[in-house]
């Protein structure tokens, strides 16, 4: 379902500078591959870069060129769940031995995404400091407070068949339905869950709801050149990133992902695997599953 912005004041880093800087990654296509984690994430880390740059440098005309390639960190969590680099069938969500979102914040912080730059030459890989679960359902106070000052969140939703008909002045919400399957309740066909980046807050001038601009990655023909808006209520799952310049340059000898599947101590102690209750443990927090 589609709701008009109307006269709705937004806050966001589309039309807004962090010190005279840009800091918006450009919008990209994921494909086919259910790929929208780890695209949310790399974009995520790229805005933090950008803007610890702006931080260091006050100059508005020394620019930040770093672009993180979002396909180099779904080949690495391909590796962790057992498969094979250029093997994108282990890209299928019924493949997964591992949580994405956590297994995302781990590879953001310790493995990297192959990073490009005028300062360096080829690809290094490139990670941020931190990358940590936000919570379940957070206060929209304490996104603000995090948006307004140019850390990269990342937030779970449901969409629809819709959501591709999103237009350039609408808010998507959806009501997603349920099938039961093996004694568990799951999405009905064509409801699926997708991973985005918050960029921004607005507050609904006729219902005074509040919703939020995001970063899309189904490419420039989404919603408004690839950002959409989606209502703050409906979103789950938030993650919060934030790093310092320089961004850590990860050794491309010990980049390859550490945890494959099978080393089921390690990825327990990391939090990544998942479990018959939804939880890891360890320092990447795997959130307990809602039905």
């Amino acid at each position: 379902m589609y709701t008009k912005i109307g006269a709705s004041v937004e806050v966001s880093w589309e039309n807004r500078l962090y010190k005279g800087r840009y800091i918006l990654p450009r919008p990209m296509q994921q494909g086919r591959f259910p790929t929208c984690v780890f695209f949310s994430f790399t974009k995520g880390g790229q805005l933090v870069i950008h803007r610890s740059f702006a931080d260091k440098y006050q100059n508005p005309k020394i620019q930040c060129d770093i672009l993180l390639d979002p396909e180099s960190v779904a080949r690495e969590f391909v590796v962790m769940n057992g498969g094979q680099r250029w093997d994108w069938n282990f890209l299928r969500k019924d493949k997964d031995r591992l949580d994405r979102p956590a297994a995302a914040a781990y590879l953001m912080t310790e493995v990297g995404a192959d990073g490009e730059s005028s300062r360096w030459e080829g690809k290094r890989k490139v990670a941020v400091d931190k990358c940590t679960y936000l919570g379940h359902k957070p206060s929209f106070d304490e996104v603000k407070c995090l948006l307004d000052t140019g850390k990269a969140v990342m937030a779970g939703m449901i969409c629809g068949p819709d959501f591709d008909g999103l237009g350039p002045d609408e808010i998507y919400s959806c009501s997603p339905q349920y099938v039961w399957r093996n004694g568990k309740r799951r999405l009905a066909e064509g409801f699926e869950k997708h991973m985005i980046l918050l960029i921004g807050h607005a507050k609904h001038d006729e219902s005074g709801s509040i919703y939020t601009p995001f970063l899309n990655s189904h490419g420039c023909s989404f919603g408004g050149g690839g950002i959409g808006r989606v209502f703050f209520d409906d979103l789950r799952c938030f993650y919060v990133m934030d790093t310092k310049y320089p961004p850590k340059i990860i050794d491309k000898e010990s980049s390859p992902s550490k945890l494959r599947l099978g080393h089921d101590e390690q990825k327990r102690d990391a939090g990544l695997a998942k479990t018959e209750d939804g939880k890891g443990s360890g320092k990447y927090v795997v959130p307990a599953r809602r039905q």
